[in-house]
């Protein structure tokens, strides 16, 4: 795959979620505007710390869960849910050309 075409399928295919703006409440923001339905990995515990907000004694751990378990389904496609300061949505099955070309 050229670097034309990863560039084109990442702008394609990635989604912002939510920019880094929110701070300490991008976790929040994920639990009270995410479609729960869509979302698979997350524990009824992750759900209500994050949701509590950045108060919650496990708060930052219960995003890790998320960042690390979650999975979300738009349809046919299915995305991780990834921080870099901003919240993204990046499909499963993106290459590590892919994910580096935008992350690095």
């Amino acid at each position: 795959m050229t670097d034309a075409e990863i560039k084109a399928r990442i702008r394609d295919d990635h989604i912002l979620l939510f920019d880094s703006a929110s701070g300490v409440y991008l976790p929040q923001r994920f639990a009270r505007e995410i479609v729960r339905d869509a979302v698979s990995g997350v524990s009824d515990w992750a759900w209500t710390q994050i949701e509590t907000g950045p108060d919650a004694e496990f708060y930052w751990d219960a995003w890790t869960e998320v960042l690390d378990r979650a999975s979300v389904k738009d349809g046919d496609k299915v995305y991780s849910v990834h921080q870099d300061g901003d919240v993204w949505l990046i499909p499963n099955d993106w290459t590590e050309e892919e994910w580096n070309a935008h992350f690095e």
